[in-house]
């Protein structure tokens, strides 16, 4: 009898520790999946249903051990055990429908957590690609992170780094340009210039004082040369410079220095025009050449970075064979001259350079790292660069390549990615480089895809720079270098996600 009573006693602490574990997964799975109220109110009235069966046998005399069926009525044992076996049998039948409805829930429950699954995947899915978008907008959006690179100065630039693996290029902070590496240069001297031609029919004033233009050729900015309009008073007026170098012999050339002078006044002189010409008679401008835009579409700027008072004109354009250069000062302030009492438009010139400069064949230039502590998840690039990469049937068809990498693991190992302005135009090189996010992990093994065992906070960018030797002219190929002007790298961080 004891015997009974006592597997009685198990059999029901199992259905209670069974229904407990029921419950949890019920009450779990309807605050996950929130479904509707009519599932929610059947699986509450089977819960309640247990419940109090659970609830009657506990405050009943036979959770306590019953030794009696019926009061006043006499102990027969076979009467008592038929009882309880009867008990326990329901309880068996009861318990087997509680674990039958457990695996009901358990699969339905598996089922919805799958949909739960495929439903966050579509939504990564979706946000990825909302975030490609993100980075071809303009300007920098909600969870960007931006680094312009302007090649101003060298503070985000590794100079000399541990990283390099072929000459490393040349950048010029005047020009704000990037460069092959310069490998030598050299300046023409006066010898070498047949003559300097001022135009009559082009200018409108007379020299003033001893040097000539001659002087100043190469002059290591000793000399001033001095073209002017005078008047006892102040009234508008501009003087022009119009004058024409003659060589000796037809030169490859690929830079010109032009250092003015203006005498104090707060406005600088102006050139209008740098024309070229292989015989001398017929003259292109060098503007569409230069290496570098000019952004305020201002011919010819002059670099204030050169000069604090008349700024300085430092002119890289593609390599060309010259005979004859054609040049264009235009000035609009006058300054007082108390020596002589009258006001001077006047331009001033303390030296010309005409320079060949030859690079590299092969050049590359690694950034320092740039910080980026919420986490990278995705990464593009664009540039301006000339020439502009050009493919065509995807063999690219320009006199030379430029290609930009990069990092996350401090240099360790390098993705190239194209900048965006291309639009596609290389198949083989993507635009967008995915690092640890739903693309990379779906795809570990496309170009677009880094995966790191670790989180991804900091970037290296690279530029490598190649000559295509087949497509220039053999004798300019020495004088031939690819330019960048400036590099936007943009960033969609974790913290956006």
């Amino acid at each position: 009898m004891d015997t009974i009573t006592n597997d009685t006693k198990i059999l029901t602490s199992l259905i209670q520790n069974k229904l407990s574990v029921i419950d949890e997964m019920v009450r779990s799975n309807l605050l996950t999946t929130r479904e509707d109220s009519s599932r929610g109110d059947l699986l509450s009235s089977v819960q309640l249903t247990i419940a109090e069966f659970l609830k009657a046998i506990r405050d009943s005399d036979t959770a306590n051990g019953i030794t009696y069926i019926q009061r006043g009525s006499v102990n027969r044992s076979d009467s008592y055990n038929r009882f309880w076996s009867g008990v326990y049998n329901d309880l068996l039948a009861l318990y087997q429908e509680a674990d039958r409805i457990g695996d009901i829930l358990a699969d339905y429950n598996n089922y919805v957590m799958a949909d739960v699954q495929n439903l966050l995947l579509q939504l990564k899915t979706v946000g990825s690609q909302l975030a490609n978008y993100k980075l071809y907008a303009e300007g920098l959006q909600i969870g960007e992170r931006e680094f312009i690179e302007k090649f101003s100065d060298l503070s985000k630039i590794e100079s000399n780094s541990s990283l390099l693996s072929m000459p490393e290029c040349n950048i010029d902070i005047v020009q704000n340009v990037v460069t092959l590496g310069v490998t030598n240069e050299t300046v023409l001297s006066q010898e070498e210039i047949q003559d300097i031609i001022i135009s009559p029919a082009g200018s409108n004033g007379t020299a003033y004082g001893t040097p000539t233009l001659m002087t100043v050729v190469n002059s290591d900015d000793l000399q001033l040369f001095q073209y002017e309009i005078t008047s006892p008073s102040i009234s508008a007026q501009k003087v022009v410079l119009d004058f024409s170098i003659k060589l000796k012999e037809e030169t490859v050339l690929n830079h010109i220095r032009i250092v003015p002078n203006n005498f104090g006044t707060k406005t600088w002189s102006k050139i209008t025009a740098i024309d070229a010409s292989s015989d001398g008679i017929t003259f292109d401008s060098i503007y569409d050449e230069l290496l570098g835009p000019n952004e305020d579409n201002t011919k010819f700027n002059l670099a204030p970075q050169a000069s604090n008072y008349a700024g300085e004109g430092r002119y890289s354009f593609l390599p060309r064979k010259i005979k004859s250069i054609h040049i264009i000062l235009t000035q609009d302030a006058p300054f007082y001259d108390a020596k002589r009492d009258l006001y001077s438009w006047a331009i001033g010139i303390k030296n010309i350079e005409l320079v060949q400069k030859t690079y590299a064949n092969n050049s590359e230039l690694i950034s320092r790292a740039l910080s980026v502590p919420q986490g990278i998840d995705k990464i593009s690039i664009d540039a301006w660069e000339l020439p502009a990469m050009v493919f065509t049937d995807s063999i690219l068809s320009s006199t030379a390549e430029i290609r930009h990498d990069i990092s996350v693991d401090d240099g360790m190992t390098w993705k190239q990615v194209s900048p965006i302005y291309l639009n596609n135009q290389d198949p083989l090189v993507p635009e967008i480089i995915n690092v640890n996010n739903i693309d990379s992990q779906s795809n570990p093994s496309a170009n677009s895809s880094i995966t790191t065992e670790f989180e991804a906070t900091s970037i290296r960018h690279k530029i490598r720079m190649y000559k295509n030797t087949l497509l220039i002219e053999e004798d300019l190929l020495p004088y031939y270098s690819p330019i960048v002007n400036w590099v936007t790298i943009k960033v969609i961080t974790k913290e956006t996600l």
